[in-house]
């Protein structure tokens, strides 16, 4: 028997698929950051320290999703179908993650 999914059902599956993956990630940290930032709370910190902290981790993340996008770029332009769904996927994260952790680096240059 053949496989009745279209091509671009499996396009669109598996950019879903790549949503729900970084939807799920992207919790993950969020939980442990909001337990870091409790112990932190507890326990005392310097916030110029963690200021600067943060700032390096936004320009870190903001040259990491460079990478994301041409990653999702080339499975995109792969010509497989089965890759296509994923680069599709991987460059819409990668592009609002772009936007989010640039814009909150520049925003924490400016306080």
């Amino acid at each position: 028997m053949q496989n009745s999914i279209s091509s671009s059902s499996c396009v669109t599956r598996d950019f879903g698929v790549q949503n729900i993956g970084w939807g799920a990630i992207d919790g993950g940290i969020a939980l442990f950051a909001k337990q870091a930032i409790a112990k932190k709370r507890k326990t005392g910190f310097d916030p110029e320290k963690e200021r600067k902290n943060f700032q390096k981790t936004l320009l870190l993340n903001t040259m990491l999703d460079v990478v994301y996008i041409g990653v999702g770029s080339v499975l995109a332009a792969s010509g497989k179908d089965k890759l296509k769904g994923h680069g599709y996927g991987v460059i819409v994260q990668g592009s609002f993650l772009f936007l989010f952790d640039g814009i909150n680096y520049l925003s924490s240059k400016t306080h």
